[in-house]
């Protein structure tokens, strides 16, 4: 069965069941599109024998037993996407807008299915169209916020993404539902990225996604979010806040974000006691590679290096020893020879994210109009041996990291 108008929901499937049951009771349906049914039992006496109140909780405890109903809605839209009949979703969703103009819902599903189908601009101007019928809706907000965080073809977090309305449209989806915390969590997922669509990018608001999730952190379990914080946590470089996290509870612990906190921020001697001194079901292994993994992430080479060596257990690692003689950009000392530092230097010119014209000046007059796009790709090209370490791919910023410090240059 299709319901796509909320009283309606009510009417058909509610009623008859309260009707049938003959007793009071109550129906409303959330903004999630939850239907919920309250029934209130009416006793026709004040008196039962002994008898009759053992039958009666007898039978209480047996409707408790027998569990919840569960019923699931699927909107036939939604349907019709995931069966890949874009078409037919998009015609649905403009004839329920045809049919009720002045439904700000529909045109909230409408947007969502323009976007779906690749006309994202379009699903943004729909949406505002939504937001301007029913202004107190946060459900239309929110969804104007998650077109927001997409390009043009309805991709989440790419480049031409609009970054500042996705916030400002969160935050006004927050103010008019404060009590609903999944908006807070998707406000902290936006502020984890930057205007690019990055995550945590120099650019990016870490400390702000921290401070949202500091927010709802009681609720975060509820929102199966429990670990979105040290996560943000980590990524801001917050080593101690990571710790005394999971200090608080061990038993949430997703061990890779606590290893990593303690080995960039303690040592990874303090991070193997810390892990042998755990109960966990993770394997020592995988927890080791993967928090390696966010420290080489965060550029924190030498700490990365001692856990992938702790992964294997001291054995042999070309992967660790070639990140045990990586520095970072701002550490690394330029070769004394001039081709060779100029290599270096064309190197981090071209692999940084945040800088796309200081390349140029190591070029000379006649090859300046060359693109960025181009000339990075063919370095990225000869740098391809160093692409990926340890099975993690490497940002831009790693990569040239990784190569100057390790590649053989000749003069």
């Amino acid at each position: 069965m299709e319901l796509h108008n909320r009283s309606l929901a009510c009417e058909v499937i509610v009623a008859p069941l309260l009707r049938a049951s003959e007793n009071n009771g109550t129906c409303s349906v959330r903004p999630d599109a939850s239907v919920v049914v309250t029934c209130t039992l009416t006793l026709p006496r004040r008196r039962y024998t002994a008898a009759e109140g053992t039958a009666i909780a007898d039978g209480v405890k047996k409707l408790v037993s027998e569990g919840l109903v569960h019923l699931e809605f699927t909107d036939q839209v939604k349907q019709l996407l995931t069966d890949g009949k874009e078409k037919e979703a998009l015609a649905l969703a403009r004839e329920r807008v045809q049919a009720d103009p002045k439904n700000a819902d529909a045109l909230v599903r409408l947007a969502s299915t323009l976007s779906a189908v690749g006309a994202n601009d379009l699903a943004i101007e729909t949406c505002r169209q939504a937001t301007k019928l029913d202004p107190k809706s946060s459900a239309a907000f929110a969804q104007l916020a998650d077109l927001d965080t997409r390009d043009e073809t309805g991709r989440a977090f790419k480049q031409g993404m609009q970054y500042n309305e996705a916030v400002e449209a969160l935050r006004h989806a927050i103010e008019l539902d404060p009590k609903d915390t999944g908006l807070s969590l998707k406000l902290a997922i936006v502020y984890q990225h930057d205007a690019k669509g990055v995550l945590f990018a120099k650019h990016s608001q870490a400390g702000e996604a921290v401070a949202t999730l500091r927010k709802i952190e009681p609720e975060l379990a509820k929102l199966n979010a429990l670990n979105n914080l040290p996560y943000a946590l980590l990524f801001n470089r917050q080593y101690a806040d990571v710790k005394s996290f999971y200090e608080k509870d061990p038993s949430h612990a997703r061990w890779s974000y606590r290893l990593a906190a303690i080995a960039a921020s303690d040592g990874v001697e303090a991070a193997v006691s810390a892990w042998e001194g755990a109960q966990t079901n993770e394997t020592r292994q995988a927890a080791f590679t993967e928090a390696a993994g966010y420290l080489l992430f965060l550029r924190e080479y030498q700490a990365a290096a001692g856990l992938l060596r702790e992964a294997e257990k001291g054995a042999a690692s070309e992967d660790a020893d070639l990140l045990a003689h990586t520095r970072p950009r701002e550490n690394a000392r330029s070769a004394s020879e001039p081709p060779v530092g100029l290599t270096q230097k064309l190197i981090y010119a071209l692999l940084d994210p945040d800088d796309e014209e200081s390349w140029k000046n190591l070029y000379v007059t006649e090859w300046r109009e060359l693109k960025l796009r181009d000339e990075r790709r063919d370095m990225l090209g000869l740098l391809r041996a160093w692409r990926q370490v340890a099975k993690h791919e490497l940002g831009l910023e790693a990569i040239a990291d990784v190569a100057v410090s390790n590649g053989a240059f000749v003069s």
